[in-house]
């Protein structure tokens, strides 16, 4: 088929295709394909992409994939998106993905996360995050999680945050942790704290630090 063959196709022949057809188009055939063609592709369709098939798609294409044709995508799938077409994705299809698909994301593209993708990301999203995902994450990023993915983060995501990340943190966001997360910051962790953020810690939060904590704390802090 030529890139045009290709385009004209009806929605049902190119649902048609089989695997060993799929993988015999090359990156000029796969971006021939229309976002109508690809919207109406089943989920076993979208899986039979090579992950150098995928990567030569455009960001418009890729925003044709529904829900369900994400949800097949294989975990090489997933981390072979350019930055570009992970920015590309709604955040219908990113919030849907799997834990393991999340876990699959590369840093690069945690990092490359649109403040809407950020913001839209839920409790059970960044629980999958991994430690150096975490670590990722920009200060932006970081301040733009709503209060309860915040607080889904576990001991090992805040034990990968830097001083930089940490000072990120919002007023709001430290106001709507337990003492449970509070105690999952260490004590260089806590030294870095801004006096606006430890101005925003409750009684309860402020009492659940352990004396370590407390001991890192410094005058100008304690004076907040």
């Amino acid at each position: 088929f030529g890139a045009t063959q290709l385009s004209n196709l009806s929605t049902e022949a190119a649902s048609a295709l089989d695997a060993a057809q799929i993988a015999a188009l090359n990156a000029t055939q796969v971006r021939s394909f229309s976002v109508t063609q690809l919207g109406d592709l089943s989920a076993t369709d979208v899986a039979e992409f090579a992950v150098t098939q995928l990567a030569a798609l455009s960001t418009t294409q890729v925003r044709a994939f529904t829900e369900t044709n994400m949800a097949e995508l294989a975990d090489t799938q997933i981390a072979a998106f350019t930055t570009s077409q992970i920015q590309a994705l709604s955040t219908g299809n990113l919030t849907a993905f799997a834990d393991s698909q999340i876990a699959a994301l590369t840093n690069t593209q945690v990092a490359a996360l649109t403040t809407s993708q950020v913001q839209a990301l839920t409790e059970t999203n960044v629980a999958a995050l991994t430690e150096t995902q975490a670590g990722a994450l920009t200060a932006t990023q970081i301040a733009n999680l709503s209060t309860d993915a915040f607080s889904a983060l576990e001991a090992s995501h805040i034990a990968a945050l830097n001083a930089t990340q940490i000072r990120a943190v919002t007023a709001t966001q430290l106001a709507a942790i337990d003492e449970t997360d509070i105690a999952e910051f260490v004590e260089t962790q806590v030294a870095a704290f801004t006096t606006t953020q430890v101005q925003a810690l409750n009684a309860t939060n402020f009492a659940a630090l352990a004396d370590t904590q407390v001991a890192a704390l410094t005058a100008g802090q304690i004076q907040a």
